[in-house]
């Protein structure tokens, strides 16, 4: 065989001379196209699934998250290992594909996995997230932020910080072939708010609620809009906290905490009588004011108001007692005047109302509710949340029908002629003692006026 091969090179001396000049040029461009690493990454064909949770223990992290997570990543095709890791409030989990499979095709998988896993992770204990497709030998660059020697009084650690975060790493993402900007060191920018517990139980106040108050009072919400000519001016409030003022002045909005502390202490007091009632006043409203009143922190104060009703009628059993939530009409007050849309809805639903002879005031619907509702010799009719509506007149389908109709046509040019803008201005005029006919509001009045049975202590 060998001697056939060298009979054939010494009589054929020119093939064998172009095929080896053929191999030398395939070589060279091989080599021109071959890949060339001074540090090759070897690292497997993987995705790493981290989730952050600090709350959590590590047997904690391992049970609520770890888990079922591997449970569920264990279907996944293709899988050659999966290894994880669970240290105080953090998992690591790593899946290990097959070499031939496609990196875009790995995270596709392993995110469908992680999104179908949802329902069997513990609520609130953290998000898994994949890792960026890269691994630790794909760092090539590192920098650090320095300020100027004239100018280092003008920059703290937490400004440099933030300009990193905000500004350099969001340009540096936008370059190609970058799929990470790691940040480390300086002050990371945050806003905390210390609680003193003596200062909340005095207040009846709880942690959780200090925490849904910031958070709901952290957004914005839309409502309807107004048309005038050819513009139109869309109805929105804004509420996104933007400093440490505005967390300061975040107020926890009061369910029914203060409704059940003052029947506990009048229960505890023993000065109710048997068979004693209470009645919370609330309100609902319709479709068209449910975006900024019922689903926002307002509509949470309620839902808390109607469950404290239930907890309260528990209490008051020993006595035969019972609590109940009265959802009234809407009415001109200092609260709902200073909700958006809520002022044009009670112009237009008092014009409707009036113009039927169905409109009620403060008086008269408390009276038909102690009247109709409350003292009528029978059961007390509730609806199916065991709420009393003193709202049935406003909620009658042909009201809102007709509300409905004047809300889509309303501008500034016709509100004037579709609503009860006067009679809206009497009633919020009359809220502050202004607007009753025969008094003289310029005349000068005396304000230190003494009332009988009051002792004035001097200081």
């Amino acid at each position: 065989m060998i001697n056939s091969i060298i009979s054939f090179s010494i009589r054929n001396k020119l093939v064998v001379g172009l095929f080896v000049l053929g191999l030398i040029f395939w070589g060279g461009y091989s080599l021109s196209k071959l890949p060339i690493d001074a540090l090759p990454d070897i690292t497997s064909n993987q995705v790493q699934v981290i989730t952050q949770s600090p709350a959590l223990a590590t047997s904690e992290v391992e049970k609520f998250i770890t888990y079922p997570l591997e449970i569920s990543l264990r279907t996944i095709p293709n899988v050659k290992d999966i290894r994880s890791v669970s240290r105080m409030g953090l998992s690591i989990i790593t899946v290990v594909f097959e070499d031939e499979v496609a990196t875009e095709v790995t995270r596709q998988q392993v995110a469908e996995k992680l999104k179908a896993a949802e329902p069997y992770l513990l609520q609130g204990a953290g998000v898994p997230e994949m890792a960026p497709i890269t691994t630790g030998l794909g760092e090539f660059f590192q920098y650090t932020l320095e300020v100027d020697p004239a100018f280092k009084d003008q920059y703290s650690l937490a400004d440099l910080r933030t300009y990193q975060d905000w500004l350099i790493k969001r340009q540096l993402l936008g370059i190609k072939g970058v799929v990470e900007v790691s940040s480390f060191g300086g002050n990371l920018k945050q806003y905390e708010v210390a609680i003193d517990p003596e200062r909340l139980r005095a207040m009846n106040v709880s942690v959780n609620q200090v925490f849904k108050a910031i958070q709901l009072n952290n957004s914005n919400s839309g409502g309807s809009y107004l048309e005038k000519g050819t513009d139109a001016y869309f109805i929105r409030s804004e509420g996104m906290l933007t400093s440490l003022e505005d967390i300061e002045n975040t107020v926890a909005v009061m369910g029914g905490e203060d409704w059940q502390m003052w029947m506990d202490a009048l229960l505890n007091a023993g000065v109710l009588a048997d068979g004693a009632m209470t009645v919370a006043y609330s309100y609902i409203g319709p479709k068209v004011t449910e975006p900024v009143y019922r689903k926002g922190t307002i509509g949470m104060a309620k839902d808390h108001l109607e469950a404290t009703a239930f907890k309260i009628t528990d209490d008051l059993a020993k006595i035969g007692g019972k609590a109940f939530v009265s959802v009234n009409k809407a009415l001109v007050t200092q609260a709902s005047s200073a909700i958006p849309v809520i002022p044009l809805y009670i112009s237009l639903l008092y014009k409707i109302m009036k113009a039927e002879g169905t409109h009620e005031g403060c008086i008269e619907q408390i009276q038909r509710l102690f009247s109709a509702r409350l003292y009528t010799n029978g059961s007390i009719p509730v609806d199916e949340k065991g709420r009393i509506r003193i709202d049935d007149w406003e909620m009658n389908p042909e009201v809102q029908k007709e509300v409905a109709e004047l809300w889509k046509g309303a501008t500034t040019e016709n509100l004037t002629a579709i609503g009860d803008l006067a009679g809206y201005k009497s009633d919020f005029l009359n809220l502050f003692g202004f607007g009753f006919d025969g008094v003289d509001y310029a005349a000068e009045a005396n304000e230190m006026v003494e009332i009988p049975g009051l002792i004035t202590v001097v200081k």
